[in-house]
């Protein structure tokens, strides 16, 4: 939602154009990923950065991929730089995942607690996966107690039971 947000690339209806095609390949990369034993490799929030910047159409991907693989070169030489140097940096980042944050209904406490809890949980526990894992089982349960089930879709309600699950066994 961030990056297509980014890209203007919501329908009338504020649907997000093409989604079919974007969650294909995201899930295509994270399988890919998992299964030569590396981290997950899926699109981030970070991507709105390119696309504010005019990145759309996967030119920017390819540099990116290509500088990433050069880099491999010369990351004794990154190791060197201390975390202060790149501070401003993911800070800059961090601006450009708060700037939706204007768009949110605030008023709507079913869309506000669990933002809210998605966003400081992701804080609190260092991982953008945990904020948004407790976030999305928020965003459920806060929408069945306050009766508007038509906005949680079968894949939300999987989600959130497999969250559920994770946070249970895990």
């Amino acid at each position: 939602m961030e990056v297509a947000s980014k890209a203007n690339m919501f329908d009338k209806n504020g649907k997000v154009l093409r989604a079919n095609k974007a969650l294909l390949t995201d899930a295509i990369d994270t399988t890919h990923g998992a299964l030569v034993g590396v981290s997950t490799v899926t699109t981030y929030v970070e991507s709105s950065a390119g696309v504010g910047e005019g990145g759309k159409t996967g030119l920017t991907s390819v540099t990116t991929g290509v500088l990433f693989f050069l880099s491999i070169v010369f990351a004794p030489i990154f190791m060197a730089i201390p975390a202060c140097a790149t501070a401003p940096a993911l800070i800059i980042v961090g601006l450009f995942m708060l700037q939706n944050v204007v768009k949110i209904d605030f008023f709507d406490y079913t869309e506000a607690i669990p933002v809210f809890l998605a966003i400081i949980l992701m804080l609190l526990t260092y991982s953008i996966a945990n904020g948004l894992m407790f976030g999305v089982v928020a965003y459920v349960v806060f929408n069945l107690l306050g009766g508007k089930k038509e906005k949680i879709s079968v894949t939300m309600y999987i989600i959130a039971i497999l969250f559920v699950l994770k946070m249970i066994f895990m």
